[in-house]
């Protein structure tokens, strides 16, 4: 459970970064595609906001 807050807590690092940012137009994020190497303990969280809010989720 522990690790899963820790990919919860940098998942919203980079989203909050990414959304920030004002040089990049609005729908940037939602244009990034998120590759999962292996199978990281990602919360169910986690994998939603990959889903919404980024450009959704490949496994590799």
């Amino acid at each position: 459970m522990k690790t899963e807050h820790q990919y919860d807590w940098a998942v919203d690092a980079v989203l909050q970064t990414l959304v920030n940012d004002l040089t990049r137009p609005r729908d940037y994020v939602r244009g990034i595609r998120v590759v999962i190497r292996g199978n990281p303990p990602l919360s169910i969280r986690a994998r939603r906001v990959f889903e919404n809010e980024f450009g959704g989720i490949r496994q590799s």
